[in-house]
């Protein structure tokens, strides 16, 4: 896609479209390069169309607010999807999040939000939100191979975010 969101196919190679979700470009340079290049035209596809979304909420609803961005996963430039010792597991699991908030309650709670991991920011939210009394998670993350078919292939991992 283009930055507009338009299909272009322009990031397709000889053996078909570079997907974050597979293997083919681990270790190849090359492909690696395609593969960045697509990526940061998505992202900002998709930075423009956030900012917008944002602004027309801004704008448009009344009364208190809460915004919560939040990806899925890094670029995955440098994953290796079965082994979790070939994969940059920070650049894999640096995860986009952002929370604004013009409620004091939340504020005040994030603030004092001792172990930042995107688990316990929805607990804060639900907690002060709805009433509800959730305790604080550790921060686990477990790196799971495509090939995994049972728990021991899940590998306990331990990435540090700053918040």
């Amino acid at each position: 896609m283009d930055e507009d969101g338009n299909d272009t196919f322009e990031y397709e190679t000889a053996a078909g479209l570079i997907r974050d979700a597979e293997n083919r470009h681990y270790g190849n340079k090359s492909l690696q390069a395609i593969y960045q290049k697509g990526y940061v035209i998505k992202l900002k596809y998709t930075n423009k169309s956030i900012i917008k979304l944002v602004h027309r909420f801004m704008n448009q609803v009344s009364g208190p607010k809460v915004i919560v961005i939040h990806g899925d996963h890094g670029s995955r430039k440098h994953v290796f999807l079965d082994d979790y010792q070939k994969t940059d597991l920070t650049e894999a699991f640096s995860t986009f999040c952002a929370v604004y908030s013009d409620i004091p309650v939340i504020n005040k709670a994030f603030k004092q939000m001792s172990d930042f991991n995107v688990i316990n920011i929805y607990r804060i939210l639900f907690d002060k939100l709805f009433a509800t009394n959730t305790a604080s998670l550790e921060n686990k993350q477990y790196y799971i191979g495509h090939n995994s078919k049972s728990p021991e292939g899940y590998k306990l991992i331990t990435i540090q975010h700053s918040g």
